[in-house]
């Protein structure tokens, strides 16, 4: 049986502020108050503003097992069972779930073998993602380009409690649209599709499916708190 997927996403960044200088004497209150945002709304396809595939995953990294590394061209499979081979990804937003401090994780290349590169540059190139913090990228009109050598993101254990879990999501484009092979247990399964919903700005996150439409929803977003700092080795 053939289905086709079709894909409506959302990455959203923003800082929202209410920033006061109150003189103590009771005096003039100078402050601003303002908005920057970026937001970008991605429709089924491969151009610019588009996106055709998304991997999403709650994971864990230990300090047993310190790494998680996520080959975006044809080792992961999306919530339909299909293997992704991503061409180019739009966006990737990682979420430290952890709360204590000092429970961190690094994401980017971190020599990882086939690292990906083109976010990071460098193939030691990595983010520090703080305990309650949050990661993200965004790249509507050009994309960053997976190839055969560089293709891996590793995220890298580095805190003190001994597990810390994460949520990852992962927009990508294919080079063409993907024809899915999952098989179903109802002929009359004709589609499915999936809304996304990336933001640093509540947590959760969903999937759906009915015997004649496949549906996917996913929500990631982080409190105004969250924090994350980058450095490349």
């Amino acid at each position: 049986m053939s289905t086709t997927k079709t894909l409506t996403a959302t990455a959203t960044s923003k800082i929202k502020w209410a920033y006061t200088n109150t003189d103590d004497d009771g005096g003039w209150a100078p402050s601003e108050s303002q908005t920057v945002q970026q937001n970008t709304s991605y429709t089924t396809g491969d151009a610019a503003n588009k996106a055709e595939v998304m991997y999403r995953e709650r994971f864990s990294v230990t300090a047993g097992s310190p790494n998680k590394d996520l080959d975006l061209y044809g080792a992961l499979t999306d919530i339909f069972g299909d293997t992704l081979n991503m061409e180019k990804v739009r966006a990737i937003l990682l979420k430290n779930l952890a709360t204590a401090v000092g429970d961190d994780v690094y994401v980017g290349p971190l020599s990882a073998t086939n690292p990906f590169l083109d976010p990071w540059v460098d193939a030691n190139g990595r983010n520090k993602v703080q305990a309650g913090g949050s990661f993200m990228i965004d790249s509507p009109t050009d994309g960053f380009k997976i190839e055969t050598t560089s293709q891996t993101v590793r995220v890298q254990y580095q805190g003190s409690s001994g597990t810390i879990s994460c949520d990852i999501v992962i927009l990508g484009t294919t080079g063409g649209l993907e024809s899915s092979s999952s098989s179903s247990s109802s002929s009359s399964s004709s589609s499915s599709s999936s809304t996304s919903s990336l933001s640093s700005s509540s947590q959760s996150s969903a999937s759906s499916q009915s015997a004649s439409t496949s549906s996917s929803s996913t929500s990631v977003s982080s409190s105004s708190s969250s924090s994350s700092s980058s450095s490349q080795g």
